[in-house]
């Protein structure tokens, strides 16, 4: 995408920048300024809709459905999902520790959604131990494509694998009715200069956000199966 490309166009750049200050390269080294930076689109910032996400937990493996809660329901990018382990859910608190977010340590919201989504797959005798994602980030991108290909076939529309999109969503509904961007920022790591920018949406319904989080493991039909 053209984030990922500026990411890591921002990256070299300050390789290229520690480099001529240690002068492993010559002072007058100018090669990144035939390095284009894309532009990022609007659209770079895509959501689920809630009928797509009922549709992918339907379908989804019993490896990728914590990865869908954590980061549809909770906001946790999927690098963070690795991270967390049970002992990360404070269920009483309403938060989940993220040790080593892409902002630094923070704590993620737990909605009671995302609560009885991992209550449920929390394993019987798990004593509040273990990683509860238990994919490699790779095997997390093919079961995902899967998902999504399943859901499609067994669904009245298509339904595409959204760069990001899960995180998106989470940010998307969830500032349409909590009004207090300071918590959003704070739990979601993102600034409100951010939110405002890219998650703040006009045409969103606060009914419409609420309902995003009424998405229940009751609700569902599961089709629990190995990867």
């Amino acid at each position: 995408s053209p984030r990922s490309v500026q990411n890591y166009r921002g990256a070299i750049s300050n390789l290229v920048e520690f480099a001529i200050g240690r002068k492993y390269l010559p002072p007058d080294f100018a090669e990144m300024r035939f390095v284009t930076t894309p532009t990022r689109s609007e659209t770079d910032v895509e959501i689920f809709t809630i009928a797509e996400m009922r549709s992918l937990l339907q379908h989804a493996s019993k490896s990728l459905l914590p990865v869908l809660v954590l980061g549809g329901f909770a906001g946790l990018r999927t690098s963070e999902t690795l991270q967390i382990s049970w002992e990360h859910i404070h269920w009483n608190k309403g938060v989940i520790t993220v040790p080593r977010g892409k902002t630094g340590k923070r704590l993620a919201p737990l909605m009671d959604n995302a609560s009885e989504w991992l209550r449920l797959l929390r394993p019987p005798g798990s004593n509040g131990h273990g990683r509860i994602v238990g994919i490699t980030s790779s095997t997390i991108s093919k079961s995902m494509m899967r998902a999504a290909a399943s859901a499609t076939k067994n669904s009245w529309g298509e339904i595409a694998w959204k760069h990001n999109a899960l995180r998106h969503s989470f940010v998307t509904y969830w500032t349409s009715f909590e009004h207090n961007l300071w918590k959003v920022s704070e739990r979601t790591g993102h600034s409100i200069r951010i939110l405002k920018k890219n998650y703040q949406r006009q045409e969103m319904m606060e009914d419409v956000g609420r309902s995003w989080f009424e998405i229940r493991p009751d609700t569902h039909q599961l089709y629990l199966f190995d990867d």
